[in-house]
């Protein structure tokens, strides 16, 4: 969770904020610091932000053993970059059910 404390001038806050609350990737929660503007104009507030994201990447790799088995490893969110003509980075997220 990633905690904000945003100033500025109300008339760009609020559209800032709304635009904000809108991101479905985003869940929002907001607490009101100085509520009226003060002395320089400027009202703050702190948001915090949970990331949620509305699409994941699902990646499944199949391994070859030396005795002809087939492993499968299912990743969420995963990325695969062919380094060069031996080497690929894959990388990503796998939950195991039973651990």
């Amino acid at each position: 969770m990633l905690k904000l404390l945003i100033s500025g001038k109300p008339s760009e806050l609020h559209p800032f904020l709304f635009d904000l609350a809108t991101q479905p990737q985003y869940h929002m929660q907001l607490h009101t610091i100085e509520q009226s503007p003060s002395q320089t104009g400027e009202a703050k507030v702190e948001a915090q932000l949970q990331f949620v994201p509305t699409h994941r990447n699902p990646l499944q790799i199949t391994l070859l053993t030396d005795t002809g088995e087939e492993i499968h490893i299912h990743f969420v969110d995963g990325h695969m970059v062919k380094m060069d003509e031996t080497v690929t980075f894959i990388s990503g997220k796998v939950y195991d059910i039973f651990g």
